[in-house]
């Protein structure tokens, strides 16, 4: 039973990441290099061409986009459980790690 709904999420995940036609991942294995600038900066660059763009914070160590573009708040999380992120400007969503790790700030 429970391999149901674990088997019902990853489909639901694989269904999202489909509809998302260009991803782009900025990593490095050092810290304090710029990431989340670069990160930030880039998807208000696509944002502002127009292009509805989605930025996700999955900085364990420090997640920061949150405070770097002003919704250090909590997303709305559906009855379903389905977490919408927030909304930066009309083309810019984005969610952060910073909302589920609580007491983990940078």
């Amino acid at each position: 039973m429970h391999n149901v709904h674990v088997d019902h999420r990853g489909s639901l995940i694989k269904g999202n990441m489909a509809r998302i036609r260009r991803k782009v991942l900025v990593m490095s294995n050092k810290g304090g290099v710029g990431k989340s600038t670069i990160a930030v900066n880039f998807a208000a660059l696509l944002a502002s061409r127009g292009l509805m763009t989605g930025l996700l914070d999955i900085d364990i160590h420090g997640p920061s986009i949150a405070r770097m573009t002003g919704q250090e708040g909590r997303p709305h999380v559906s009855e379903g459980k389905f977490i919408y992120p927030l909304d930066v400007n009309p083309n810019l969503r984005m969610i952060s790690l910073d909302a589920a790790l609580p007491g983990v700030k940078p």
